[in-house]
């Protein structure tokens, strides 16, 4: 499970695609290669996403990117990313 203390402090936030480029994958290369180069070349375990429960794309895009559900809190759902598991 996730440790909260521990968890890095930087946020990155994309919530949205101009709707001239949704379904076009864009949404899944860009969490795919900044995941990938993040745990590649930055001292960091593991990448937290947290994703509102209603956002199914969101949601669907982490799974596919490696990302396990981890638990919820009030903010959405938990997924993480671990080094070991890209």
């Amino acid at each position: 499970t996730l440790d909260r203390s521990s968890a890095a402090s930087d946020v990155y936030k994309a919530d949205a695609i101009d709707s001239l480029y949704r379904q076009s994958g864009l949404g899944n290369l860009l969490v795919k290669e900044i995941s990938d180069y993040i745990l590649e070349n930055e001292n960091i375990d593991s990448l937290v996403a947290i994703i509102q429960k209603q956002n199914l794309i969101s949601k669907h895009i982490v799974e596919n990117n490696g990302y396990i559900q981890d638990g919820e809190d009030i903010d959405g759902l938990i997924f993480e990313k671990s080094s070991f598991r890209r």
